[in-house]
Formats: C-alpha cells, structure tokens, sequence
C-alpha cells in the first residue's frame, strides 16, 4: 500500500478536527457562529458548568430548542467531563418530569422562555449566562 494510502486530508489543510477559527462552524436561525466563537462559548459555559461542581460522570439535563445554544450547552457539558440528557422540549410536560426524575441529573440547562416541567434541581439559563 502507497504511502498515505486509506487516509484523507482536510479541505482546509489541517489536522483532521482541527478547523480554522475564523470558518463557520454553525448556521442557525439566520445567526452565524465560527469555530472561535463556539470554542468561546462552550469554554465559558463549561467553566459555569464546573462552578457547579459538574465534572467526570455528573448527568446535565440539556432542554432547549435545536440551534446554536443547544450544540454549545452539549460542548460545555463534554468538556466539563459530564454526560448530557437530551430533553427534547416538544415532549409533554409528564414525559419531561418522568425523564428528570428517574435520570436525576446535577443540573438542568435551558432557556428562561421553555416551559419547563416542576423540577426542585438548578437551572441554568444559557441565554442569562
């Protein structure tokens, strides 16, 4: 087999994973966001995260409407160490509580506009942070 044979190059000429942070990583809604942005707002949201004494094996529940918060809440929670609970919101209101009570994560991240089912765990609102 040729030298390089069976492997590929990125596009962009770097490593494979590795994006210029200057692209656009994300489009959604008609807002942009670049890979520089993104690395940002996940960082910041993980530091939150871990003010909240998230870390290796802590459950964050994940309840927000598909976009760009919801990709950067998922980054947060996997660089903070924790595992994430997709609560899709469109569920009803029963199904969320029944997920949040047998799943009982840490901590639950949301929007302050989504209806959430009663939960006595922390919120945290991404669009206030």
């Amino acid at each position: 087999m040729a030298a390089g044979a069976g492997t590929t190059r990125p596009r962009h000429g770097g490593r494979p994973g590795r994006q210029p942070t200057g692209r656009v990583a994300l489009i959604a809604g008609g807002e942009e966001v670049s890979y520089a942005e993104l690395e940002t707002r996940a960082e910041r949201l993980a530091k939150h995260l871990a003010d909240h004494d998230i870390q290796a094996e802590s459950l964050v529940g994940v309840a927000l409407p598909r976009g760009i918060d919801a990709v950067v809440a998922v980054l947060a929670v996997l660089k903070a160490g924790g595992a994430y609970l997709p609560l899709d919101i469109s569920y009803p209101a029963e199904r969320l509580a029944y997920m949040l009570e047998d799943a009982r994560p840490a901590l639950l991240l949301s929007h302050s506009g989504v209806e959430l089912p009663e939960w006595d765990g922390p919120v945290v609102y991404v669009d206030a942070t």
